[in-house]
Formats: C-alpha cells, structure tokens, sequence
C-alpha cells in the first residue's frame, strides 16, 4: 500500500498528494507512520520532502487540500492557534477544525458533500454544536483559497469573542 501511495504521490502536485495522503491515511489502510517509513526508504523517490511535510499535517488531521490550505494560508499564515482536526464535539459527529478552549468550530467542505442527506446532517450536527454554545464557521474552497485573510479576520473575530486574546498577525497577502 505505502509504495503505491508513494507511487502515485511522485506524480502529483501539492494538491494532490495531500488528497492521496489524506484518502490512504483516512481509510485506515496505511498510517502517516508507515508512509514516513517507506518514503524515507526508498532509494529515489521524487517529491519526497513535499511527501513528508504534508505526511505531518496528514498525521495531524488534515484530509483534503481544502483542510490543507485553511491549516497553511488561514491559520499558520495568520498566527491562529493551532486548532484540532477531525475533532468530536457531539455523538456520531466530525468537525474539520475546533477551537475548543474558544468554543469555536470550523467546516471545511465542498459544495458536493452538501447537498442532499449530508446536508441534513451536517444541519443537525451545526445545530446540536449551536446547543451546546460552539460558533460554528462554514467556509468553501473559493472562500480559503481567494481570501484567507478575510477567512482569517471572521475566525479571528470568533476566537476573540470566545475569549482569546488576539495575537494574530498578517500575512504577506493582507491588505
């Protein structure tokens, strides 16, 4: 399995090795650990320092380039606290990020995941969260990768009134 991902990975863009990570270390059949292993073993493997810093932030959470770019241009570009990824906040539910000492939970979905039944229960999940006094933030791929520094602003005002003392900063792009 590690050598086909890796395979694959050589291959890729940045957006796509994260998205090859992210799906083979989400479904359980490899960890970020043994993709470590293999990529550092491999005689020659092309894209190998990309491999291994997104192997990192896999091993943190982060599944999709979408979460990746939020982790990359929103969060560590703005100085945000590390947040938790892929965290459980109510029975049965996943949230892609919780600023849990702040009570303010990020979703980093496409437009895809939310229509239909996924739609409903994200609804249930956002209102369930909203119950128990989390701030729910809801962004797109177009909102992250056009404007992650407003992106940053709407998180950074939600961490704030949650009681954060703002040490954010900005970033090469903020106006």
């Amino acid at each position: 399995m590690e050598d086909a991902v890796l395979e694959i990975c050589a291959e890729a863009t940045a957006p796509g090795i994260v998205d090859v990570l992210g799906r083979a270390v989400g479904s359980r059949r490899t960890t970020a650990q043994r993709l470590r292993a293999a990529a550092l073993g491999a005689p020659v493997a092309k894209n190998r320092q990309l491999v291994l810093q997104i192997l990192d932030d896999v091993a943190n959470g982060v599944e999709s380039p979408l979460e990746h770019r939020y982790l990359v241009d929103v969060e560590r570009a703005h100085g945000l606290p590390v947040g938790a990824r892929q965290v459980s906040i109510s029975s049965g539910t996943r949230t892609d990020v919780g600023y849990l000492k702040f009570r303010v939970l990020v979703e980093l979905d496409g437009r895809v995941w939310h229509e239909g039944l996924a739609a409903s229960a994200d609804m249930r999940r956002d209102n369930q969260h909203a119950i128990a006094s989390f701030t729910t933030l809801r962004f797109g791929w177009h909102a992250v990768v056009d404007n992650p520094c407003g992106v940053a602003s709407q998180v950074i005002q939600a961490l704030t009134r949650g009681g954060w003392p703002p040490r954010a900063r900005g970033c090469p792009r903020c106006p």
